[in-house]
């Protein structure tokens, strides 16, 4: 009685650690997703209230016949005139300023537009900051543009390292679960039967964590950028520019995506590991021995002191290597 009271407070205890670990991963994610997004919209801002929110400028005559043959372009959002800030009052027009959706066909477009138009190739002029901000990179722009890049780049090591964590959590609730694994096996479960069922399991613990999580990072991001906003005002880094926390769909649901795949990796490592255990080893309540182990064993057939010595070496290596956790490989 007492062993089964154990291994239901062990049981409980490490689904407890499931959530919980489930719960902070989604709320990290969030966090760093939405403030990540919020402030390449903050650049966006304060780049196009500073030099226009224009992706392709055109220079030369253009009459209301050469902006409405822009605007009949596939991919122009919009066209409209250019007064340079510099001439004198009543001039017309330098040029035109051209705005595509999406930013990417601003490149393809541009040469095509300056060829009906009958420009010179040096008549377009590319915003090339602003559609560096898109992921695009304009025709002779040799500047290094990594901002963005940088910010996907980080988002995704740390979902690489959060897989890391919460893996030893399911870890730890999967190996609580060896013997009823062998019983399953035992009657002829299939692997991929036992590995639907502790997917499945898994899921029904964590999905309404996924959703708290994202909801409590949605709310923390959105006071952690109010008070950053704040004390960028005080110290006069906002002068001119109103910052805003904003949130799209598509943030949402690549925010929701990315949680949903860590948690999911992080479940399927550990369950695809027990799914293959022998119903032997697993009513035995171990996993299948592990290379070092199998080593040693070897090492110790091997007569005399220098069989032994292997032996001895290879477990003190795989006890050093079990006492690293995972947080320590993550980080």
């Amino acid at each position: 009685m007492n062993s089964a009271e154990s291994a239901r407070r062990r049981a409980s205890a490490a689904g407890a650690g499931v959530m919980a670990s489930a719960f902070l991963a989604v709320l990290f994610i969030t966090v760093l997703c939405t403030q990540f997004y919020n402030l390449w919209q903050d650049d966006i801002r304060r780049l196009t209230q500073a030099e226009g929110g224009w992706h392709l400028r055109l220079a030369g005559s253009l009459g209301e016949e050469e902006l409405a043959l822009v605007r009949g372009f596939a991919h122009v959002r919009s066209a409209q005139p250019y007064f340079d800030p510099n001439a004198a009052p009543g001039s017309p027009p330098a040029g035109a300023e051209v705005v595509f959706a999406p930013a990417s066909a601003a490149p393809a477009e541009g040469p095509l537009i300056a060829s009906a138009l009958g420009l010179a190739p040096d008549a377009v002029q590319y915003h090339a900051g602003l559609l560096a901000l898109y992921l695009v990179r304009a025709p002779g722009d040799d500047a290094p543009r990594m901002l963005l890049p940088l910010y996907l780049a980080i988002i995704g090591v740390v979902c690489c390292s959060l897989v890391l964590i919460i893996h030893n959590a399911f870890a730890v609730s999967m190996n609580n679960r060896v013997r009823e694994i062998g019983a399953l096996a035992g009657i002829g479960a299939t692997p991929a039967q036992l590995l639907s069922w502790l997917l499945r399991e898994a899921a029904a613990l964590t999905a309404l964590r996924v959703l708290a999580g994202l909801a409590a990072g949605l709310l923390l991001s959105w006071g952690c950028f109010d008070a950053m906003q704040g004390f960028a005002a005080r110290l006069g880094l906002r002068q001119g520019v109103a910052g805003r926390f904003c949130i799209h769909p598509l943030l949402l649901a690549g925010t929701l995506a990315a949680a949903f795949a860590t948690v999911f990796i992080s479940a399927l490592l550990p369950a695809w590991r027990a799914s293959r255990l022998t119903p032997l080893e697993a009513m035995r309540g171990a996993e299948a021995a592990p290379r070092k182990t199998r080593l040693a064993a070897r090492a110790r057939e091997r007569r005399g002191a220098v069989g032994l010595l292997a032996a001895g070496a290879l477990r003190s290596c795989g006890r050093a290597a079990s006492r690293l956790p995972s947080p320590f490989w993550a980080l």
